[in-house]
């Protein structure tokens, strides 16, 4: 969440801006990008006063494109995010991506859904005890995922 929008501030799309850097860098590394390499808090205070007070960790491996886009997604100051991220289409880690065949696909058209007085929630909702290992076909969903957290992971491994 992009500081202006924790701390009740006016905020405006920028903030999505923070929020996608936030995402890309989790989906790269695994991990909060305020928080140190270890600390799993999912208290948010604890990375609200982390954002503020630190910078995120960017391993030398890291990619020199990956890391200059995340700089600039994850800007604290609003001001300074907008003009960092003013031409972000045309930043060399989407050098391969062809926007234009992307904006001329049609978009997937949602099934209709019965009114809303219809519905069972109950049918549609599977709840799952959040402790409970993985099993083996649920792990084989992510066997060509490069990163995998974790709790994911089989034991013994």
């Amino acid at each position: 969440m992009a500081p202006e929008v924790f701390l009740g501030e006016k905020y405006d799309t920028t903030a999505d801006y923070f929020s996608l850097g936030e995402m890309i860098y989790e989906i790269a590394l695994g991990r909060h990008p305020f928080l140190p390499v270890g600390n799993e808090a999912d208290d948010d205070i604890v990375i609200m006063t982390e954002i503020m007070n630190s910078k995120p960790d960017y391993p030398r491996s890291m990619d020199p494109d990956l890391r200059d886009l995340l700089e600039r997604l994850l800007e604290v100051s609003p001001k300074d995010r907008q003009k960092k991220i003013k031409h972000l289409r045309s930043h060399p880690y989407f050098k391969t991506i062809d926007w234009a065949s992307i904006e001329a696909t049609v978009p997937c058209q949602l099934p209709s859904s019965p009114p809303s007085e219809t519905i069972n929630v109950a049918t549609f909702i599977n709840i799952k005890d959040e402790d409970s290992d993985i099993t083996s076909r649920e792990q084989k969903l992510f066997r060509h995922f490069s990163y995998v957290g974790k709790s994911l992971k089989p034991s013994g491994r």
